[in-house]
């Protein structure tokens, strides 16, 4: 599935209206991984940021709030992005910002408790 991104619950990395986003279902699902899932009735592209069995709490990547969701709520994860030009999930720059970004939000929710 592909789709254009809306919202800004993934800002920095997806913009709304402007970033395209690849879902393919996968076998295993791991911290770090934007997944698409229900929750309470509506769709979320939210990263996972801790993993317990099959349950998973995720986050969008610009919000405080956080959702723990099941297996059977998972659609798949993003596997590629992109505006103008596709890029892979894996690709070296992109996971070295992603571990940046998530670093700096993580202290400074530290620093604002």
């Amino acid at each position: 599935v592909r789709f254009k991104v809306t919202g800004h619950s993934m800002t920095p990395f997806f913009k709304h209206q402007k970033t395209f986003v690849t879902i393919e279902e996968k076998d295993k699902y791991v911290n770090g991984d934007i997944i698409l899932f229900k929750y309470v009735e509506q769709y979320l592209l939210h990263r996972i940021i801790s993993v317990d069995k099959n349950t998973y709490t995720c986050q969008g990547d610009a919000l405080k709030t956080y959702e723990v969701i099941k297996d059977k709520d998972i659609i798949g994860a993003v596997v590629s992005f992109g505006i103008n030009k596709e890029k892979s999930v894996d690709h070296k720059w992109y996971t070295f910002k992603v571990k940046l970004w998530l670093s700096m939000k993580r202290n400074m929710m530290r620093w604002l408790k």
